[in-house]
């Protein structure tokens, strides 16, 4: 998107802060000079919110501990679909 002129934003919920991933995540987009385009909320209880100014949601996890995240999603008005 961006290379197309697009400014998207990347919000990233949950995860540790401090972690040795976290850290690596931030190497790389670094790295893909997208500093200004991702945000890491760590822990909070403000998705609903956030699934509210968003255009899409991307679930990574085959095993989504917090089952919750999907009707989250669906309540903001989601389609979701899982691939394998």
């Amino acid at each position: 998107m961006k290379k197309q002129g697009a400014n998207p934003l990347l919000i990233i919920i949950g995860g540790d802060l401090g972690s040795d991933y976290h850290h690596y995540l931030l190497a790389e987009i670094n790295h893909l000079n997208l500093n200004e385009n991702v945000f890491f909320t760590g822990w909070t209880d403000s998705i609903p919110e956030l699934l509210n100014i968003s255009n899409f949601l991307l679930l990574p996890s085959r095993d989504e501990a917090l089952g919750i995240v999907l009707i989250e999603g669906l309540a903001a008005g989601f389609l979701i679909c899982r691939t394998n």
